[in-house]
């Protein structure tokens, strides 16, 4: 059973009951706990242990710093250490969790409870699909570089929309077409 009393007007958000508070190092003890995110509130319940709460910590959602609209509440995904730093008017607090993600998603509940805007996490399968998509459209364009400096020519049938008017074009990699409608050039 935790130690601590919602206040009438307060409701959970959400908890994580692995979480480290303290010592920032990457290996350091710190206090072991609970964090929990209320409607007005960040509670830290430190753990002895034997898993029984020591102590309780508050921390009022209206005590962070909000600079150009944005609550300052940081996920951190270092690798062994991820974590969330929120900077309060009376200093930095650091919570360490156990999974890069945790701590991500922690820090957009706090956000959006603060907010009232809903926050959207990028897992990492989207940040790596994401940089796969980029490094093949490098891995495209160099392709296309050194068709054009050896004087190869693409057979590729490629469509796009006319910039200018947006009918349908098509054309071959490294190939400029005219719009047919607008006369905008495009270059594929």
């Amino acid at each position: 059973m935790d130690d601590f009393t919602l206040l009438p007007d307060e409701s959970v958000v959400t908890r994580n009951d692995d979480v480290t508070y303290g010592n920032r190092s990457m290996f350091g003890n710190g206090s072991k706990g609970a964090l929990i995110l209320t409607s007005r509130r960040l509670v830290l319940l430190k753990k002895g242990m034997f898993g029984k709460v020591k102590d309780v910590s508050s921390f009022a959602l209206s005590d962070i710093i909000i600079s150009n609209g944005q609550p300052q509440v940081q996920a951190r995904k270092r690798p062994f250490n991820p974590s969330m730093d929120v900077y309060f008017t009376g200093g930095e607090e650091s919570f360490r969790f156990t999974w890069p993600e945790e701590a991500a998603e922690f820090a957009a509940a706090v956000i959006s409870t603060i907010t009232g805007q809903e926050v959207e996490v990028a897992s990492g399968d989207d940040k790596f699909i994401e940089n796969a998509a980029a490094a093949m459209e490098k891995i495209n364009h160099i392709a296309n570089k050194l068709r054009r400096t050896f004087g190869l020519q693409s057979t590729e049938t490629m469509s796009a929309d006319c910039p200018g008017c947006g009918a349908s074009l098509t054309g071959t990699a490294g190939e400029t077409v005219k719009c047919p409608y607008c006369g905008t050039y495009h270059t594929f």
